[in-house]
């Protein structure tokens, strides 16, 4: 049995998928504009985008042959009980206030 909790903590442990998220909170970004923000290969961002969004945690839409990611607000706890949901939305909502560089 898969713990969510566990499985979100162990997601939001690597400061380059917070990054990602970081990036992505506000506008939609494709994956060369992710790495380049968040400092990775653009591979090593491909791959974290892949985790955050089997996870739920992001959105990605077609436009012409780029794929742009986006932030899935609130959305990615559904399948967690609800006073972890209420832990979740805090995060979001502290982690929306983060200052980003650049």
């Amino acid at each position: 049995m898969n713990d969510p909790v566990l499985e979100l903590a162990q997601l939001l442990a690597c400061p380059a998928r917070l990054a990602a998220l970081r990036a992505v909170a506000d506008r939609g970004l494709d994956v060369t504009e992710i790495a380049r923000v968040t400092g990775v290969a653009i591979s090593t961002a491909s791959h974290h985008l892949d985790r955050l969004l089997d996870a739920g945690m992001v959105q990605v839409r077609r436009r012409g042959r780029r794929r742009v990611y986006r932030l899935a607000k609130r959305r990615w706890f559904v399948n967690t009980d609800e006073s972890w949901g209420a832990a979740a939305d805090l995060l979001i909502d502290r982690a929306e206030m983060v200052p980003r560089e650049g």
